[in-house]
């Protein structure tokens, strides 16, 4: 079960891969995709033209210059686009602004008991690695852009690349305690949060333990 497992679209796919790189060629693009450069202009270019991608020259000693790519700032934010997002920030803005922040975090601690019951149904009675399988697939089902991989220790370390609730969580921080108690409680092992992407990190890293007999 190491590196990646995923199944975005392309533009997704690039996203994915500029948010965990930062800046990238059209050749290391295109090798990570598995795709022709061809194929990764095109999509480079759409991108690039809605605002997401950015490119700038890098000019070599010898030939001709090459381009970088990287995210614009719009396109760091893509998961924030929807006006259905955009009416939920301004409730939670209007919550914390006028002190409905404890009823705020009543809320939020009821929205991870059904999050908890909902990813615990799934993953009930799974071996270990099937568990592990199984939720990052749910995770990139809900949009976190996860990759799973192994410790030299044997534990497992999820890393999340995209947080569809960023902005709700840097008002919030109590939100990122709640997801870590719910994989605890989901994994049924012990997991730690070791980078939060609202302190200003690239991703969100968790590390799962594995139990002492499934390393032996």
């Amino acid at each position: 079960m190491e590196n990646d497992v995923r199944s975005f679209p392309v533009n997704r796919e690039i996203f994915f891969i500029l948010k965990k790189h930062g800046k990238m060629s059209l050749g290391e693009i295109s090798t990570n995709l598995g795709i022709s450069k061809t194929a990764a202009l095109k999509w480079l270019v759409r991108m690039e033209n809605e605002g997401d991608v950015r490119r700038t020259v890098k000019h070599n000693k010898m030939g001709r210059p090459s381009y970088i790519f990287s995210l614009s700032d719009k396109g760091k934010a893509f998961n924030e686009k929807s006006n259905q997002n955009s009416i939920l920030l301004d409730l939670v803005d209007f919550m914390k602004n006028n002190g409905m922040s404890d009823e705020f975090d009543r809320y939020l601690v009821e929205r991870y008991r059904k999050i908890t019951t909902t990813y615990g149904n799934e993953l009930l009675g799974l071996p270990m690695e099937e568990r592990l399988t199984k939720l990052l697939n749910m995770r990139n089902d809900d949009g976190y852009m996860a990759e799973l991989r192994n410790e030299p220790s044997g534990n497992a370390v999820l890393t999340e690349y995209n947080c569809p609730i960023f902005k709700i969580a840097s008002k919030f921080p109590k939100t990122c305690t709640l997801e870590t108690e719910m994989f605890n409680k989901v994994m049924m092992t012990n997991v730690e949060n070791n980078h939060r992407q609202i302190d200003g990190v690239d991703c969100c890293v968790f590390s799962i333990r594995r139990k002492k007999e499934m390393l032996e």
